[in-house]
C-alpha cells in the first residue's frame, strides 16, 4: 500500500496530503476562469506564490446548472452542476459561513436540524399505524 494512504491526517480524516492536493489541482483548474495577483510561479507545473496576500478575480462565471428532484414527503433536493474545482474551493468559505451562521438558535435550524422534524413526523405516523392495527 503506498505510504500516502498509510498514514492518516487525525485532525483531518484523509490520507496524509490528499486535502492539499486537491486544493492545488482545484487552485490550477479554476484559472480557466480568472486571474491570481500577484502572479504565481511555475516550477514542474506546480503553482507557488511568493505572497500571502494572494486574491482571485474572476475573468468569467463558471457555469452552474440546477435542477429539482422531488421526493417522498413533500421534500425536494436541488441538484447542481459545476466545475469540480469550483465546487471544490466554494465548499471552504461556504462551510466555514454554515458554522457562523449556524451559531445563532434561529440559524441553526435550518443548516443542522432541516429534517428533524421531518423524521418526528414519520415516527408518530408509524405510532398511529400500529396502533390503528392494534384497534385501539
Amino acid at each position: 500500500m503506498p505510504y500516502i494512504l498509510k498514514d492518516i491526517d487525525k485532525e483531518r480524516k484523509v490520507p496524509k496530503y490528499l486535502g492539499n492536493i486537491l486544493n492545488l489541482t482545484a487552485s490550477m483548474l479554476i484559472r480557466e476562469y480568472g486571474d491570481y495577483s500577484p502572479k504565481p510561479q511555475f516550477l514542474h507545473g506546480i503553482m507557488f506564490f511568493d505572497a500571502d496576500n494572494v486574491k482571485f478575480k474572476l475573468k468569467r462565471i463558471p457555469s452552474v446548472r440546477a435542477d429539482v428532484s422531488t421526493e417522498a414527503g413533500m421534500k425536494a433536493r436541488l441538484i447542481t452542476a459545476a466545475s469540480a474545482a469550483f465546487a471544490h474551493l466554494s465548499q471552504l468559505p461556504a462551510n466555514h459561513m454554515r458554522d457562523w451562521l449556524s451559531q445563532d438558535p434561529f440559524h441553526r435550524v435550518g443548516f443542522e436540524e432541516s429534517d428533524k422534524l421531518w423524521e418526528v413526523l414519520k415516527t408518530y405516523r408509524k405510532k398511529r399505524n400500529a396502533e390503528f392495527d392494534q384497534g385501539n
